[in-house]
């Protein structure tokens, strides 16, 4: 046998005794940590579950101390004053079945990336001091970590404030001022010119009969190319449950309640209305994007508190992305404009499954959808469920508008298609199909905080 072959087998066996417990305990290196957000039942949790590979297998050492207590994690925060470091214990520690290279950690906390885990020394050798330290991968960034665990509130809560409706001028009435005006909302959001095209040849062809008001006009129109295009067909062209186009869209009160912002009701003989408040024809066009996306998808009488939700996280949805294009719309300090700006701030306090985007059902991180207010609701669903307690039971027939608006959402976020009265699926698709630029651009427009 040739001199290094001996070598190199003596070499082993003495690696093999080693590993016997008679060698000194070697202290190992950490080769990955990752950290993940659990879930549960659909319900994203305030903990995490943390995987701890080493370079090689392990024993730990002999002691008398809980095994958690060899494992810290810093985990890093934003605040008032910038990014910290917050220390968390973990609570659980134990290898994963049939490998002694990697370990399972659960913590009670969210662990962004830019965290980090301590392993003391000592858990593999007695005598050995100091701490190894290794970088997180997660799957939240500090970012999302922040959303996912506070509740946010209005930074200027005169945001709230409402001023009285001014009055309504003949520029408001201006066919070719408000063509102007919807134009430059298509390029200010990027539309592409055959969107463009469609959406300003839509406008001059609605007949001012069926709908007098230029605005209304314009808001009809730049629904082209939005995930609430749908409405065109059902109120336009009879694309819904009834089978037939609406008679008449208009700025006057709401039949049985003038107090209503905007109203679907229906004739005698079957033909649909939608009303809006007079007081809206001097608001800007772009802030009756949302209330036709809503008031589209009632196309029967028989309503019910899914439908009322759906629809009114569908309205909110499309005001969030007209608000990041175009920060001054949160500025018309108008009755619309304050219920808006409420309900973007109750859909991003919600979310059971993405609690980090928005949602309609409880997060985990909010007990209050509403921060510093007398109003108890935890969640979008719970307000909205409050404020339509007239209406007759939870359930209604789906409603074809707002399958089709959850459809093209779904087909966005790369989800199956599904019931947008199912709540649980609202909730999830309405978190994975917005984008976090925009969720970012909307949430600096109303200058939201973490709440104290």
């Amino acid at each position: 046998m040739k001199a290094l072959e001996i070598v190199a087998m003596l070499a082993g066996l003495l690696a093999v005794a080693g590993c016997g417990g008679g060698g000194p305990a070697v202290v190992p290196r950490i080769a990955s940590v990752s950290a993940e957000r659990d879930v549960e039942d659909g319900v994203a949790k305030l903990t995490t579950t943390i995987e701890l590979e080493f370079d090689r297998p392990v024993r730990l050492a002999k002691s008398e101390t809980p095994l958690t207590s060899h494992f810290e994690i810093r985990v890093l925060e934003l605040s008032a004053k910038g990014e910290r470091f917050r220390r968390v214990f973990v609570t659980r520690a134990s290898f994963v079945a049939g490998s002694e290279r990697k370990m399972v950690l659960s913590a009670d906390a969210l662990v962004p990336d830019g965290s980090t885990l301590q392993v003391a020394r000592r858990a593999f050798a007695r005598n050995a001091t100091g701490e190894m330290e290794a970088p997180i991968q997660s799957d939240l960034s500090l970012e999302a970590a922040l959303l996912a665990t506070v509740a946010f509130t209005f930074g200027a809560p005169e945001i709230l404030d409402t001023v009285p409706a001014r009055g309504v001028t003949d520029a408001d009435r201006d066919s070719s001022a408000v063509r102007a005006q919807l134009e430059r909302h298509l390029r200010l959001r990027g539309a592409s010119e055959d969107t463009r095209g469609r959406a300003l040849a839509l406008y001059d062809s609605i007949p001012e009969s069926r709908v007098p008001g230029p605005k209304a006009r314009a808001a009809l129109a730049a629904l082209t190319g939005l995930f609430a295009e749908p409405a065109l067909g059902a109120l336009l062209e009879g694309a819904n449950c009834g089978g037939r186009p609406v008679s008449l869209i208009a700025f006057q009160a709401p039949p049985g309640d003038p107090r209503l912002l905007a109203r679907v009701t229906t004739d005698e003989d079957g033909s649909r209305m939608v009303s809006l408040s007079p007081e809206l024809e001097a608001e800007r066009f772009e802030m009756l994007i949302p209330l036709l996306t809503h008031e589209a998808i009632h196309c029967d009488d028989r309503d019910g508190v899914y439908e009322e939700v759906a629809a009114t996280a569908f309205d909110t949805f499309a005001y969030v992305h007209l608000v990041a294009i175009d920060p001054s719309l949160v500025e018309g300090r108008s009755r619309l404009t304050r219920e808006l700006v409420v309900n973007v701030l109750l859909l991003i306090n919600s979310g059971r499954r993405w609690p980090e985007s928005v949602g309609v059902l409880r997060s985990a991180g909010a007990g209050q959808a509403l921060p510093g207010s007398n109003n108890p609701a935890a969640s979008f669903a719970e307000f909205v469920a409050a404020a339509y307690g007239q209406v007759g039971g939870s359930t209604s027939p789906e409603e074809p508008v707002a399958v089709a608006y959850a459809a093209t959402l779904a087909s966005a976020a790369g989800m199956p298609g599904g019931s947008p009265f199912d709540l649980r699926y609202l909730d999830e698709l309405l978190a994975r199909a917005l984008d976090s630029g925009v969720l970012a651009g909307t949430i600096e427009a109303l200058g939201l905080i973490p709440a104290d």
